[in-house]
């Protein structure tokens, strides 16, 4: 999704330090597999140092993955705890009806839980085998991190989602419309040969179908079923011209499940049936 995303990253910069500045809370800009930090407020040196112990590491990244998952879900903004205990919250930036991208706060202790949750860390580092001289270096790097309750968190978290719908309002964050289309040719020109359906395009390109035929007919002027249409039919011409294979064989290969509907379909585009045209090209 991230190639398709434009983002005016001073702007974006100045949103995410305002944020900070005004909270007290780390806030990021994740879109695709990239991540802007406000320069003010980047990855604390607890999880900075947390994420070079490899199981800490993965599990890091499948609980972004699982929030991610979940904030879609949803369409909305998610408050949870990571599975190291923090407060986390993550909101969506929607453009055009899409989740395009997401902002994120963390890293932060339950206040009203604080030395549970201190505990259940180094509990957790003790039975993962890490060593105690990191456990205790670990310790004292957590007591650096920011400690709210749980309604503050959540009032950080709405603040987040109105800052991520004024990213998209003044396009700091907006779609790059010729590079979402190139995907979807691209996608169509590859997967020709089999039946392509609403979701198959949704799954490659990460949008709504709806949205993105309404784009792609502005953009190219016919529907994505005309050009895949057109793609199939210039691949059977071929076929016909260049091979002895048989009708329903270059039925099959041109993504078609019955070769009496991509006879009808061959006829509409070329005014003559795949035999007529093979029997013209042959012998002409």
């Amino acid at each position: 999704m991230d190639n398709n995303i434009r983002v005016n990253q001073v702007l974006m910069q100045q949103v995410l330090d305002s944020f900070s500045t005004f909270t007290g809370i780390r806030a990021t800009f994740d879109y695709g597999d990239k991540v802007l930090f406000g320069n003010n407020c980047r990855l604390s040196r607890f999880c900075t140092e947390l994420r070079t112990i490899a199981p800490f590491e993965q599990r890091c990244v499948n609980c972004d993955k699982v929030a991610k998952a979940e904030v879609i879900r949803q369409k909305n903004i998610y408050v949870y705890k990571c599975h190291m205990g923090f407060w986390e919250a993550i909101a969506p930036v929607v453009v055009q009806g899409n989740i395009v991208s997401y902002l994120t706060i963390g890293q932060i202790v339950d206040r009203n839980n604080k030395v549970q949750t201190f505990d259940f860390v180094c509990n957790q580092l003790k039975n993962h085998g890490v060593a105690q001289p990191t456990i205790e270096r670990l310790s004292k790097l957590m007591k650096e991190l920011k400690t709210f309750t749980y309604d503050e968190v959540e009032a950080g978290a709405k603040l987040l989602k109105i800052t991520a719908d004024y990213l998209s309002y003044q396009q700091v964050v907006s779609i790059s419309y010729s590079q979402l289309i190139d995907k979807v040719v691209y996608y169509l020109q590859h997967n020709y040969s089999r039946p392509i359906t609403g979701n198959d395009i949704e799954a490659a390109t990460e949008y709504r179908y709806t949205y993105i035929c309404d784009i792609f007919k502005q953009k190219m002027g016919i529907t994505i079923t005309e050009y895949l249409e057109k793609i199939r039919i210039d691949h059977a011409k071929e076929l016909l011209e260049n091979t002895s294979l048989k009708i329903y064989e270059i039925s099959e290969k041109c993504g078609y499940n019955s070769s009496y509907y991509f006879g009808r379909v061959f006829k509409k585009n070329l005014n003559c049936t795949p035999q007529e045209y093979r029997k013209d090209k042959t012998t002409g």
